[in-house]
């Protein structure tokens, strides 16, 4: 298989995969708004947002430096080492979320609200299990995305089969994350049957090894969720649940949004490496033609989500609603910015600038808890998404000088 059709098929396995984790979703929103109502909906956005920041704990900076690892394999003794390295690592890391998610359990009031938690943490769970990092590194998307796919589509039908009475919060959060579960067992059960992986317990050194590599691409995570789970907790704290529900419409259409963007920049990611170290102004090349070409797919998007807000509108309620229709075209101008985040990032990476991203992220977070609040006492949910726009802007900015002024310089740094 030549490169560019291994990059193809990839990329097109991976916007699969990514469909079933945003896009489907989506389709359910309707059907939830009426049954559970904009609180109930809001109450399951609100609970997910929290697993969220669990979610980022177990991650770690495994589906870039994991990825990695497993590419640079030469033999299926070395990737059984690095599986079960990377892999108990990440157990260690869910353990590690047990202690404060039972300090949540213990806070809240009501058995009924534990138990919604506990149905979330489920999710958690099953993404410590999936090692989507593996797949990507053998290239074997394909398989990746048969696990996420069926699924998503189990969980998301089983919600249309159960889901009838508004107090079925609970359910509902159980089923939403079914999915992961699923589609974590049975990755995991996978990957250990393709190569016969042996289990055994790596040596503390090893693991600490792996969390080293993975230090500043978690560390960049953790400040890229202040103006994602963070701004949702903090417009439920001063907006209520019935703001969440509504902002989970726009949220929702961001996730799916940057669902577009990430099978190229992932598919892409162990190429662009390699043309980095061995063919440099290919690397420059390709860089700067990702970016525009991106760039062009979203501003479309935009658009249409602009010109399109009435109709999308109705879909999701049943009405021409002002309030969702001046949600998405505000939330129009927030997907005009989406793919420079995750794109600029994998470069940051691959250039070996993961200090300079990470400051960057920090000053992008400091300026997003600086009009977080004033914006949604303000404005409500429509503050949270002027505040994605004014953090996504900055972020791009600063990125974008400090990779693409620094053109000349790249082309002499490391050749080989």
């Amino acid at each position: 298989m030549t490169e560019r059709k291994q990059i193809i098929g990839n990329t097109v396995a991976l916007g699969f995969m990514q469909a079933a984790n945003y896009l489907t979703p989506l389709l359910v929103i309707p059907f939830l708004f009426r049954v559970i109502g904009k609180e109930g909906y809001g109450q399951v956005i609100f609970i997910q947002a929290i697993m969220s920041y669990f979610n980022i704990i177990v991650d770690y900076g495994f589906n870039l430096t994991g990825t990695r690892t497993i590419g640079q394999c030469t033999s299926s003794e070395e990737r059984n080492t690095a599986f079960i390295r990377i892999q108990i690592s990440k157990i260690v890391l869910l353990f590690a979320t047990v202690i404060p998610f039972i300090g949540i359990i213990l806070w809240l009031d009501t058995p009924q609200d534990r138990l919604n938690y506990f149905y979330g943490f489920l999710m958690v769970v099953g993404n410590a299990f999936f090692p989507v990092w593996y797949f990507q590194g053998i290239k074997k998307m394909r398989i990746l995305t048969i696990i996420n796919v069926i699924s998503k589509f189990i969980s998301i039908g089983l919600i249309f089969l159960f889901i009838r009475e508004s107090t079925q919060i609970g359910a509902t959060i159980l089923l939403l994350s079914s999915g992961w579960l699923i589609s974590g067992l049975i990755g995991f059960g996978i990957a250990l049957k393709l190569e016969n992986f042996r289990i055994q317990i790596p040596p503390y050194r090893a693991i600490m090894k792996e969390l080293k590599l993975g230090w500043h691409v978690f560390i960049s995570r953790v400040l890229v969720s202040t103006y994602g789970s963070t701004n949702v907790l903090i417009l439920g704290y001063y907006a209520g649940d019935g703001a969440v529900g509504i902002f989970g419409v726009a949220d929702k259409m961001i996730k799916a949004g940057s669902s577009l963007a990430q099978p190229l920049v992932q598919a892409t990611f162990p190429n662009m490496a390699q043309w980095f170290i061995s063919q440099r102004d290919k690397y420059i090349k390709m860089r700067r033609q990702f970016t525009l070409g991106l760039s062009v797919v979203f501003v479309v998007g935009a658009f249409v989500i602009y010109y399109l807000a009435g109709p999308i509108a109705i879909l999701l309620q049943g009405n021409k609603d002002e309030n969702i229709v001046n949600l998405l075209h505000v939330t129009s101008f927030v997907i005009l910015l989406l793919p420079f985040g995750p794109i600029f990032s994998n470069f940051f990476v691959i250039e070996h600038k993961e200090r300079k991203m990470s400051r960057i992220l920090l000053y992008s977070a400091i300026l997003n808890f600086i009009v977080i609040i004033p914006l949604v006492k303000a404005y409500a949910e429509i503050g949270v998404l002027y505040t994605l726009i004014i953090v996504y802007a900055f972020v791009s900015l600063m990125k974008g000088l400090n990779l693409f002024l620094n053109t000349n310089s790249l082309r002499n740094y490391g050749n080989v």
